[in-house]
C-alpha cells in the first residue's frame, strides 16, 4: 500500500478490449491505489504502482460476502455484482485496511485527474463522495474508511432480498426494479436504493456537488496527460456507457496508448488534425469488424422489434445509433 485512497473493482471473466485505456488513466492517478480482483491472466497486463491484482473467483467473492453480510449470497452474473458495490468495501474489507478512503468504480472509463475534483478540502469532512447530484454513482463514488459507512448499505430498506435476487436492480443508484421475490416465492415491495438510502439520512455527510462525470457520446473529448477535457471543461473521467450503445462506436487497438488523444461520436484517434470518420469505420478492416459485431449483437432487438410491430420504438433505436 502506498496511498491513502483505493479503488476496488470486482470483475470476472473475459479481460474487455478497453482495459489499457482504463489502465493509463490509473497510471495518471498515482496517487491513488487500484485494487483488481479477478480472475484475468494479468501476465500480458501492463504493471503499474499503483494497480495490484488480487486473484480471486466468483465463489471466493461468494464466500466473503455471505460471511460479512450475513446471509447467503450466491453471484453467478457478473453483471449482479454491481448491485453489491455498496457493500464491496466491507466484504473486502480486510485488504483495504490503513486506507483513509475506499470506494469503487466501473471500467468502461478513462479517468482524468481524480484528485483535482476529490480535494483534500472534501476529504477533510466528507464521508461519501460521488460524482451526481440526484444519485450516487456506481462508475465512482468514494467512502471514508469508517465501520458505520462501510456498513450504511445495511440500513436500506429490502438490502438482504436485493442481494439474494438473481436479476439486476441498480441498488447502487437507483432501483430500476421495485419488487423483490422472497425464498417463498412472494413478492415484497417499498425497497430503497443505497442513493435513496444516503440522501435521505442526514447524518452522512455526502458530497455531491455537481455533475463532473462526462458521460455523452463525444463531439470531442480530449484525454491530455492525465486530464479529460471536453465542452471546454475539464471532468474527472470520460464514460463511455452512452457511446458504446452505438454500433458505430469503436476501442482502438493500440498497443500502447498515447499521452494525449481525442474522442469522437465514433471512437479514439491521435491527431486532432485527423478525426476518426464515418467513412474510417467502413473502410478500415479493424473497425469494420467491430461495427459488424455490434450490428450482430443487436439483431436480436431489431427482431423482437419487428415482431412485436413496434415501429416507433425501432425507429428510435436505429436513429439513436447515428445520434
Amino acid at each position: 500500500m502506498k496511498n491513502k485512497t483505493a479503488l476496488i473493482i470486482v470483475y470476472f471473466g473475459q479481460v474487455p478490449s478497453f482495459i489499457n485505456l482504463f489502465l493509463k488513466g490509473c497510471e495518471r492517478n498515482r496517487d491513488i491505489d487500484f485494487l483488481f480482483f479477478t480472475d484475468w491472466d494479468w501476465t500480458k497486463l501492463p504493471s503499474l504502482c499503483n494497480v495490484m491484482n488480487i486473484p480471486f473467483s466468483m465463489q471466493q467473492f461468494n464466500n466473503k460476502a455471505t460471511e460479512k453480510c450475513g446471509i447467503d449470497i450466491n453471484v453467478n452474473v457478473g453483471y449482479k455484482l454491481c448491485d453489491l458495490k455498496p457493500a464491496w468495501p466491507h466484504i473486502l474489507e480486510e485488504y483495504v485496511v490503513g486506507y483513509d478512503f475506499v470506494g469503487y468504480c466501473d471500467i468502461d472509463l478513462i479517468f482524468g485527474r481524480i484528485n483535482r475534483f476529490f480535494t483534500e478540502d472534501v476529504k477533510k469532512y466528507a464521508d461519501i463522495f460521488t460524482i451526481t447530484r440526484e444519485y450516487l454513482s456506481g462508475a465512482l463514488t468514494i467512502f471514508r474508511n469508517t465501520p458505520r459507512i462501510f456498513r450504511l448499505y445495511q440500513e436500506a430498506k429490502g438490502w438482504k432480498d436485493i442481494f439474494q435476487d438473481p436479476r439486476h436492480f441498480a441498488f447502487d443508484e437507483y432501483l430500476r426494479i421495485n419488487d423483490v421475490i422472497d425464498s417463498n416465492g412472494v413478492k415484497k415491495n417499498k425497497n430503497q436504493s443505497f442513493s435513496d438510502l444516503v440522501l435521505d439520512t442526514s447524518s452522512v455527510v455526502l458530497y455531491n456537488d455537481k455533475y463532473i462525470g462526462y458521460e455523452k457520446r463525444p463531439r470531442l473529448a480530449v484525454f491530455d496527460h492525465g486530464a479529460i477535457y471536453a465542452e471546454n471543461e475539464e471532468w474527472v473521467f470520460f464514460h463511455y456507457v452512452v457511446a458504446k450503445q452505438s454500433v458505430f462506436w469503436t476501442i482502438p487497438g493500440w498497443s500502447d496508448i498515447p499521452d494525449k488523444f481525442f474522442i469522437n461520436q465514433y471512437g479514439f484517434y491521435r491527431s486532432e488534425y485527423c478525426p476518426l470518420s464515418f467513412m474510417d469505420l467502413l473502410g478500415n478492416p479493424y473497425y469494420r469488424k467491430q461495427v459488424i459485431s455490434s450490428i450482430k449483437k443487436k439483431s436480436g432487438t431489431v427482431q423482437k422489434l419487428i415482431r412485436k410491430c413496434d415501429i416507433k420504438r425501432l425507429f428510435n433505436a436505429v436513429l439513436k445509433q447515428f445520434k
